[in-house]
């Protein structure tokens, strides 16, 4: 183990790690965002504010559920520590964002400089009740505040657990434990405690051998941050240079709530690579480094040139044609018509699940000869989950010999739910992902192969043209605590219908068009 100087007061403490240094802040979050969307971290620091994205109720919904998650964890792990169940009911609003005020009455302007250093003041409070917790030895602390701004850092991970040993801090120390909703551990949550590890050490003068996650499920995940010691410092220093106010490549389709709208506009406006459904970034890099930054300009330069910049023979070919539909604004073939089954019926399935990965609603669109029929299963009740897994096979059953499609999901969920309810037994179908076996055969001129992208450029609208899966959420949520609420209940049933319906016109069109033939 290192040597670790005698131990400091308090006060002490406080005067090194907020004293002058970095000019800006990095905080955990910035960190995370950084490794999903470099650009939408600059957009939170640089972009015109106005250009944020409207109001989104999914985001709510992931707020809610990762701090009801973890309010749950610290429960079980510290009873009498814990949030209170109000404060479960109410997610901490992100940081950096002012609450907004209704009406003409509003705190007067304050510079940008000015506000930061207002943060700062209350990050300060904060930090001096956390260290002194810390000086006198506290077993845990829970959602703590850390600063050590020398280095610019700040945050508050979830849970720092005291162990003992030397440290300024006298004959103890503490160890991050960060509480992720998710069911796998992602790059960008290890990073993130990583960061939180190395403040802490700059902060108890010993850093840490380990920092801990806990997973969907509660486990406690030990990480060596030897591992990770030489990473974090990179991604410390690619968040400063945004930081410092470096742009960095903006990538269509990975901006991140409230940037995700601004950053497809930039890279339209770009004529980004980016634009291309499945460009890679092995590939985007090695076009750029050799003056083929645009979807106009691979185009131009064709396949045979991309194969000799390096790029995959299969990739080159799919890139070109996907850029010329783009460009064109017509489909663009890509490979061989593939067979479909000459069933009975056929069956287009949508699969609604809630934030928890509970299925609330399945819906299935039935054609069999002229008959063409929706049916639509609600959970409810405890043993929600089961019923509408029998009554989907019951219709799927009584068809006869069936070919059933679905967009992107679908075959896996009901797997999953046949594992969980029926012991994994299934009766054979044929299940299809459209999506899948639309991508092999045409290009479509979308800039994605999400559905409602496809489907509107076809023609298709959705009852509600603003509809999506976080408002479906909300519906069924308000209807599941207040059956009365039958809104909610249409809302959602309509949207399911309109998804079954949109699968269907993609498929009526490959079909149509001789993409798909019937064996």
């Amino acid at each position: 183990m290192a040597a670790v100087d005698p131990p400091m007061g308090a006060d002490s403490i406080l005067e090194r790690c907020t004293g002058p240094g970095s000019p800006y802040r990095i905080s955990g979050s910035d960190v995370s965002l950084f490794l999903e969307s470099p650009f939408s971290l600059y957009c939170k620091h640089f972009a015109d504010r106005s250009e944020r994205d409207p109001p989104d109720a999914s985001q709510d919904l992931f707020a809610e559920h990762g701090h009801s998650h973890e309010v749950r964890i610290m429960r079980d792990l510290y009873p009498s520590e814990a949030p209170t169940e109000e404060s479960a009911q109410s997610p901490p609003r992100r940081e950096g964002r002012p609450p907004r005020r209704r009406g003409r009455r509003s705190r007067p302007w304050v510079s940008p400089r000015e506000h930061a250093a207002r943060l700062d003041k209350s990050r300060v409070r904060e930090f001096e009740k956390t260290l002194n917790m810390m000086r006198q030895g506290a077993e845990t602390l829970l959602e703590p505040q850390l600063c050590f701004f020398p280095r610019g850092m700040h945050g508050s991970p979830d849970i720092l657990e005291r162990h003992d040993g030397e440290s300024l801090l006298g004959g103890h120390y503490y160890v991050v434990k960060e509480i992720k909703s998710s069911r796998k551990i992602r790059r960008k949550h290890v990073m993130q405690a990583a960061f939180y590890n190395v403040m802490l050490g700059e902060i108890q003068g010993r850093l840490p051998e380990r920092f801990h996650l806990l997973n969907a499920g509660g486990e406690d995940m030990p990480y060596e941050h030897e591992k990770y010691a030489e990473t974090i410092q990179e991604v410390i220093s690619g968040v400063a240079q945004i930081m410092e106010g470096q742009m960095p490549p903006v990538w269509y389709g990975r901006g991140i709530f409230p940037w995700s709208e601004y950053s497809d506009k930039v890279a339209v406006q770009k004529d980004d690579l980016s634009l291309i459904s499945g460009m890679d970034r092995e590939s985007k890099r090695a076009l750029e480094e050799n003056g083929i930054g645009t979807v106009a300009a691979l185009l131009e330069a064709g396949a045979a040139a991309l194969v000799g910049l390096g790029v995959q023979p299969g990739d080159a070919a799919r890139y070109a044609v996907r850029a010329g539909a783009i460009k064109s604004g017509n489909p663009a073939q890509l490979g061989q018509p593939l067979p479909v089954p000459n069933a009975d019926a056929d069956v287009f399935l949508r699969v609604e699940e809630a934030m928890s990965g509970e299925v609330y609603m399945i819906g299935v669109l039935t054609r069999s000869g002229n008959e063409r029929r929706h049916h639509t299963f609600v959970s409810e009740g405890p043993d929600g989950e089961a019923r509408i897994l029998g009554e989907f096979l019951d219709v799927v059953g009584g068809l006869g010999r069936c070919a059933t499609y679905y967009w992107g999901s679908g075959e896996a969920v009901i797997s999953r739910l046949a594992g969980k309810h029926r012991d994994g037994a299934l009766p054979e179908m044929s299940m299809t992902d459209l999506q899948q076996l639309a991508a092999q055969v045409v290009a479509f001129p979308t800039y994605r192969d999400k559905l409602k992208m496809v489907a509107e450029w076809m023609g298709f609208g959705w009852r509600d043209p603003d509809a999506d899966w976080g408002r479906a959420v909300t519906a069924y949520r308000k209807y599941a605590r207040d059956p009365a609420r039958r809104d909610c209940l249409e809302y959602i049933v309509e949207y399911t219908e309109d998804n079954c319906s949109a699968v269907e016109r993609v498929w009526d069109w490959l079909l149509e068009r001789n993409r798909i033939v019937r064996e």
